[in-house]
């Protein structure tokens, strides 16, 4: 039986949710988008990772990239921050702008932040090379059809201890690359109206 409800409309009605901060109504219209269109699936799985990010539920975020079943990982082990959903063709990172020593390593202490609204700079994983497969993808991942999407947060806790949320801040388009391990890349914000205020959940 076709569907009575075209993807279009179901979009429409996320957009409108989501805008109106009513996450939880957006979610449940992408996870119906999910099950009726199972061939939008790429596009379903990164509405969902945005809103369960901004709902301060990253682990979960994470799981709807389908990362946690590429070689049994749990949704909490990526690196540093970093993660790839061959499933999804998406590139994901989730940054902490204002790092501790207490909380990081040297090695993974990287200088990521917003050089404007519109720009934000990011290293790499500090093995990461120009010639490597990761790298080529940062630098091509327009010609090659991926997606990268920023998720960012000012600390890694709140006042009270717990794991502050990480905000989405849109897909990033590549920009320009300096040195390697770590790459310094600057990639320009495709989504731009949310740059100042973002969208973090009280």
């Amino acid at each position: 039986m076709a569907n009575c409800i075209s993807f279009e409309e179901l979009q429409t009605q996320m957009f409108d949710l989501f805008y109106a901060r009513d996450l939880a109504g957006a979610f449940a219209v992408a996870e119906s988008a999910s099950r009726l269109y199972p061939d939008r699936l790429p596009k379903t799985a990164y509405w969902k990772a945005c809103i369960l990010s901004l709902m301060g539920r990253a682990e979960e975020a994470v799981s709807a990239l389908d990362y946690a079943s590429i070689d049994g990982r749990k949704p909490n082990s990526f690196r540093e921050g970093v993660l790839w959903s061959e499933a999804h063709q998406s590139d994901a990172f989730f940054v902490t702008l204002n790092k501790s020593e207490e909380d990081y390593s040297p090695s993974t202490m990287y200088r990521d932040y917003f050089i404007s609204p519109e720009h934000f700079h990011w290293e790499s994983q500090s093995t990461t090379t120009i010639a490597s497969r990761t790298g080529q993808r940062y630098i091509n991942h327009e010609a090659l059809g991926t997606a990268v999407l920023l998720f960012a947060r000012d600390h890694k806790a709140t006042a009270f201890g717990s794991g502050a949320p990480y905000r989405f801040y849109g897909p990033l388009t590549y920009q320009l690359h300096e040195g390697e391990r770590p790459m310094s890349i600057v990639w320009s914000r495709i989504t731009q109206t949310e740059a100042n205020q973002g969208l973090s959940i009280p």
